[in-house]
């Protein structure tokens, strides 16, 4: 359209400074439209680009597990101190990186339970168990929270188990074994 204004006001004779001013308008917006279309033509470009290029950016199940690492063991540090909800955020994030480790399932389960939240245990330790149904941390937290819902029959098929995973011991066999002496049974 501009370019057909500039034609007519040549033709009408208009003032060289209307001519001038058209042209210049003419330019700019023939300029605006180039890179208009070279950016629209990028985003072409980087649209269809960006999807490959992050399928290249994910992480190696490697470097997952090493980051799941690195979060289990700051969240190990919170559940010594106590501190289990911040534990259970670096459980998550460890969980995300490696969701088919029973072991960050087991210490969420463990920090679950200390904060009294029971069905997010158990949950937790359902899953650990899925996971690996001779987990003995597992069955031994599991354990210890069948007894805190007055399910003690539980807690002993947990204790049995484990008598058959620890012929000569071990301390999770020890501690379930003190925890069902103590609640009597």
């Amino acid at each position: 359209m501009l370019f057909n204004m500039r034609n007519l006001l040549l033709q009408s004779g208009k003032s060289y400074a209307n001519t001038y001013i058209c042209e210049a308008t003419f330019q700019r917006n023939e300029t605006i439209m180039t890179v208009l279309r070279f950016t629209w033509s990028l985003c072409v470009v980087l649209g269809l680009a960006l999807p490959a290029m992050a399928a290249d950016d994910q992480p190696s199940e490697e470097e997952l597990k090493g980051l799941a690492a690195k979060e289990v063991a700051t969240a190990k540090t919170l559940i010594y101190a106590e501190r289990y909800k911040r534990a259970i955020g670096h459980l998550n994030k460890a969980r995300e990186a490696d969701g088919r480790n029973p072991d960050i399932h087991n210490y969420l389960g463990y920090a679950y339970r200390k904060l009294g939240k029971n069905d997010a245990a158990m949950t937790s330790y359902n899953k650990a168990l899925k996971l690996d149904p001779n987990h003995k941390g597992a069955l031994e937290y599991q354990g210890e929270l069948f007894l805190t819902l007055k399910m003690p029959e539980k807690a002993k098929q947990h204790l049995e188990k484990l008598k058959t995973l620890c012929p000569n011991g071990c301390e999770e066999l020890e501690l379930l074994k003190k925890s069902i002496a103590k609640y009597g049974g």
